[in-house]
């Protein structure tokens, strides 16, 4: 393999997006992305995205679901408090995804004052963290780098969630460049879900998209992010009062070492 050919490889197959979410193990499967999405065409529960490219900036409003996201006009996935789901994000151009440095975020937000999810706009949403997930405990690495081999990493929705319809929102922040001020690349999803639980809490504390993260916090802004020893802190708050029980991986054939499931870190 020439270094030359090396050279010319697109860089957009350097981004990704959520290829596919799978709850209680029925598969959803994300519409690729597209210019211009537009609802009326999405048969997915996951919301269609402009680009594979990142959102880039913690002012930009595209950090609610991605780049131009659009609802996904005829679908809701079913679930269940303490359901399994299965996150599998995916790289441009039919590559794996292609990073290994940074969190994985999940937050969940109610599509208040809509009958569903499917018309809900998420610049009204408040949005609950239910996990995070970032190093192995043995600091080698990163959870994220599952995603490289095709693997997919799980979280479980709250045994104290209370029926309704939700946002579920999946981010990635690849920190392969976050040195230096700007360089982190935010990779936001959401799946739109119709959740039966027998709750009653409401979550504490909330955020909003944007406004929960700035340019400067220190797991955005990560200049010692490859540093022996280094200990990553999460942004966006702290994980909600309605929080994932625990957060798995799937297949670990290629991890370091073979965990059967880890607390949030």
């Amino acid at each position: 393999l020439s270094l030359l050919f090396l050279s010319t490889v697109p860089r957009a197959f350097a981004h990704g997006y959520l290829g596919k979410v799978t709850i209680d193990g029925t598969d959803y499967t994300g519409p690729a992305p597209q210019a211009n999405p537009n609802a009326a065409d999405s048969t997915s529960a996951i919301r269609q995205v402009a680009d594979i490219s990142p959102v880039k900036g913690a002012s930009n409003n595209d950090l609610r679901c991605g780049l131009a996201a659009a609802a996904a006009a005829s679908k809701e996935a079913g679930a269940k408090a303490g359901s399994v789901v299965e996150f599998w994000w995916t790289g441009g151009g039919g590559q794996e995804w292609p990073h290994n440095t940074g969190p994985l975020m999940t937050y969940m937000a109610a599509c208040a004052g809509t009958s569903d999810c499917t018309t809900f706009d998420p610049s009204n949403a408040a949005w609950f963290k239910i996990d995070e997930i970032g190093q192995y405990p043995n600091r080698s690495g990163w959870w994220q780098a599952v995603f490289m081999s095709g693997q997919s990493l799980s979280v479980t929705l709250p045994n104290n969630l209370p029926t309704g319809h939700y946002l579920l929102r999946s981010e990635i922040i690849a920190l392969h460049n976050a040195v230096s001020a700007g360089g982190a690349e935010f990779y936001p999803a959401c799946a739109q879900l119709n959740v039966q639980g027998s709750g009653n809490t409401s979550p504490n504390p909330t955020v909003s998209f944007p406004g929960a993260y700035s340019d400067n916090d220190p797991g955005i802004l990560v200049p010692d992010v490859y540093n022996d020893g280094f200990v990553y802190t999460f942004p966006g708050g702290s994980v909600s009062n309605l929080a994932a029980p625990a957060d798995s991986t799937g297949s670990t054939s290629s991890l370091p070492f073979t965990p059967s499931s880890i607390l949030a870190s």
